[in-house]
């Protein structure tokens, strides 16, 4: 039996966008009826994959001199909501038009220079719940797409550590139980050796005052492509500046790079 290296080869980071819960049944019905819900209708996974050498080496200490160079220090979170809304400092410099166009810039080179591919599960509630009267957990549904294709880029032999945010330790025991199901049972996508060769069996959770920057890289995502599905086709600020990292073959990014349940909205394009 072949003997798991010690450190993985490959790292892959999943942050969420949204709420993990379903709508309500008078929430649900509601909205059937064109009420907008109080609670999110939508929910976002992001994972950002690369070589862990790759980490080390590019994108933490580049992320770092990015943050540095626009806000002083690099101990700070630099999350998607944060940067939109501009109400904290130190994202409310960017009220400053000048600061901001700076700071896209600079994000535009690092995402364009990055060595990491970025893959991206939305789930739609509302429709989801109409056409399933019982449907899996979001993040299940979510994690598991994540996992699948990211799954596909891992070399033979190679192996990959999962790291994701934590959301509580009775959250994090859920995400772990996952894990553990897809590498035993495996699922309706691939069987369980599929999982079990290719991600170590134990998820690092780290929280926000940890600074990674793989996580915030994942949340970027996330946040900006689960907001572009719901409100599509309504513009949605970043959607073409961190499309290049999105996972494509053949330049088809919509069906190797991003998974919308139950289906896309009509006529949505990466």
């Amino acid at each position: 039996m072949a003997i798991r290296p010690k450190r993985a080869d490959y790292l892959l980071f999943v942050d969420e966008s949204g709420t993990p819960n379903y709508l309500k049944s008078r929430d649900l019905e509601a909205a059937k009826s064109g009420i907008k819900p109080v609670a999110p209708a939508r929910f976002g996974v992001a994972g950002v994959f690369m070589p862990r050498q790759s980490y080390i080496t590019s994108l933490l200490p580049d992320f770092n001199r990015l943050k540095i160079a626009h806000f002083g220090t690099h101990k700070i979170c630099v999350r998607y909501h944060d940067i939109i809304s501009m109400h904290n400092a130190p994202f409310s410099g960017f009220k400053d038009n000048a600061k901001r166009v700076a700071w896209e810039a600079d994000l535009r080179d690092f995402i364009a220079g990055a060595n990491f591919v970025a893959v991206i599960a939305v789930l739609l509630k509302i429709p989801m719940q109409i056409r399933y009267p019982a449907p899996h957990p979001p993040y299940e549904y979510c994690f598991d797409c994540i996992l699948e294709r990211c799954g596909f880029d891992i070399p033979q032999g190679a192996i990959c550590q999962i790291v994701a945010e934590s959301r509580g330790k009775g959250k994090d025991d859920e995400l772990r139980r996952r894990l553990l199901h897809l590498q035993l049972i495996g699922n309706h996508m691939q069987p369980a050796e599929f999982f079990r060769s290719r991600y170590l069996p134990d998820i690092i959770f780290r929280v926000k005052p940890d600074n990674d920057a793989g996580l915030q890289c994942a949340d970027l995502y996330a946040a900006c492509y689960s907001k572009a599905v719901l409100e599509h086709p309504t513009p949605v600020h970043y959607f073409k500046l961190l499309s290049p990292r999105i996972r494509r073959r053949k330049g088809d990014a919509l069906k190797y790079g991003m998974k919308i349940l139950p289906d896309p909205p009509l006529g949505f394009k990466l």
